[in-house]
């Protein structure tokens, strides 16, 4: 019986030992197959694949090549056969900024599983709306890139025909102007006081017999007008009087009417040739809904690469104020309906939108970068600045989300220290360079090609008369209304002065001195 119990304990040991083995050789094999895909997950970052819009890749592994093959952005792009791989293969700021954060973190898009990337993300940036910042900031950490977003507007240049004559006054200041009338006034006051003083002093000795009192001050005012215009005086003929006093005023007022009319003359070409004054365009978001001319709105977007809509833009600013500025909110949803009916009209071959924006009648919405290279590029077409931008704009900042994982740390560290250090800036600057020589090239295509959308063998001049056509043109009438009204004033003034001195030389003779 001892033998039999002995027997059963020993086999039962057995058993359990066996069972403790079982159990750590499996739990050993989890533990391994645990270790090596954290360490495979260690070795993978997910990124926002929306990358993929601007550079036409697809696959992880394109992705990966595309960014270890990356040197700069201008290099890289320039680097291109022609346009057409430029505008499809067109690298961001983003690329540089992710190839300098994987590059530093040894890791790799390849690395990752194809699924992980519609349920995770590591890393996303293009965070600028107020609704996409509170939707990621419950999981994700923000940081910001130092970018900021503004939705501007662009308008044509109208010319005030009414403000056109405040040109004239430009060179001397409204100040001076004012100051040279009185002054006028003034000398036309003492000089007609002092001869009527010496008239009365004289009495009638025989010598201002031919003098009469009603004409001395229109006399006097030819005196003193006339040397504002370059335009001489014979003194035994017209003045009045050859006293000391009065030569002695009349110098000094010639003196002054010198420097004037130097200064004047000097200033007067270049101010002309920066007109400002009598010039008008629309600069707030609430004079779009009070447009007299009611122009058509039309929605460009954003930057290539970034993936917000100006709706959505627009929508999230809506939200934003819907509780603290409902005149805002119903100005911005008065500005969706009229993006929303140019397109449906552009959609439905209603509206050319070439012509009219050569014309001038349509206002454009969209990033402000993108309307500041298109004013650019449209002044190089045509000669001459016709559009301009709005002073108020739409503006938010740009965001990167970093999730969290094993990579949150160190990606917004060197995220921090690339900001800091102004490489954003640089990267930011040489995608500058890029956009503004893609969208130039497709305001070329557009607006300065034949219908197949290749350039021409044209000059350029025969380009711009052909667009000017229909649109602005370098030089038209209105750009010269101040030369044309200084010389109507000049013309008027002479005739008047010559019909004054014909007048008066046949009704009063020639005036005596004194």
């Amino acid at each position: 019986m001892a033998r039999v119990i002995r027997f059963v304990n020993y086999y039962a040991f057995q058993l359990v030992v066996f069972g403790f083995n079982f159990s750590y050789q499996l739990k050993f094999s989890e533990f391994d197959l645990n270790t090596s895909t954290l360490q495979d997950r260690q070795k993978c970052l997910i990124i926002f694949t929306e990358i993929s819009k601007r550079s036409n890749i697809r696959s992880h592994d394109e992705i990966d090549n595309l960014l270890r093959s990356m040197s700069s952005l201008v290099l890289d792009f320039y680097d291109k056969l022609n346009q057409t791989t430029r505008r499809t293969d067109a690298r961001s700021q983003v690329h540089m900024t992710l190839k300098v954060i994987m590059s530093h973190l040894n890791v790799s898009y390849s690395k990752c599983p194809k699924g992980d990337s519609a349920h995770h993300v590591d890393i996303n940036w293009s965070v600028d709306t107020f609704q996409k910042q509170l939707d990621r900031r419950k999981g994700s950490e923000l940081f910001w890139s130092g970018n900021i977003v503004q939705v501007k507007f662009m308008s044509c240049r109208r010319v005030n025909r009414f403000l056109t004559f405040l040109l004239l006054v430009g060179p001397l200041g409204f100040n001076i102007f004012l100051a040279t009338l009185v002054l006028i006034a003034v000398h036309i006051l003492t000089l007609g006081l002092t001869l009527n003083l010496e008239l009365k002093l004289v009495g009638s000795n025989g010598n201002t017999n031919n003098i009469n009192s009603k004409d001395q001050y229109t006399t006097i005012s030819s005196v003193v007008v006339r040397p504002l215009l370059d335009q001489c005086e014979e003194r035994h003929q017209t003045l009045p009087s050859i006293k000391f006093y009065f030569r002695l005023i009349l110098c000094n007022w010639l003196f002054y009417c010198l420097i004037i009319t130097d200064t004047y003359r000097s200033s007067l070409v270049s101010y002309l040739m920066r007109p400002q004054i009598g010039i008008s365009w629309l600069k707030t978001f609430p004079e779009l809904k009070t447009d007299q001319e009611r122009r058509r709105i039309l929605a460009l977007g954003f930057r290539p690469g970034q993936t917000t809509s100006i709706d959505e833009f627009i929508n999230s600013e809506i939200e934003s104020c819907r509780h603290t500025n409902p005149k805002r909110v119903e100005l911005l949803q008065h500005i969706l309906q009229e993006i929303a009916d140019t397109k449906a009209l552009a959609d439905e071959k209603l509206y050319d939108i070439n012509k009219q924006f050569t014309s001038g009648n349509m206002i454009l919405v969209a990033d402000s970068f993108l309307l500041s290279a298109c004013a650019r590029g449209f002044e190089r077409f045509v000669g001459g600045r016709f559009y301009e931008l709005s002073t108020e704009s739409i503006s938010n900042r740009v965001y990167w989300t970093v999730s969290p994982g094993p990579f949150q740390r160190r990606v917004t560290k060197v995220m921090r220290r690339l900001r800091d250090a102004g490489i954003l800036d640089h990267f930011q600057g040489q995608q500058d360079l890029i956009d503004y020589s893609l969208l130039f090239h497709q305001l070329t295509r557009n607006f300065l090609s034949n219908k197949d959308g290749h350039e021409t063998r044209r000059s350029q001049q025969e380009l711009v008369s052909e667009l000017a056509g229909n649109g602005p043109q370098s030089l038209k009438l209105k750009h010269i209304y101040a030369l044309l009204l200084l010389l109507l004033i000049g013309w008027g003034i002479g005739f008047i002065s010559f019909w004054k001195e014909f007048i008066c030389q046949r009704k009063f003779g020639k005036f005596n001195d004194i």
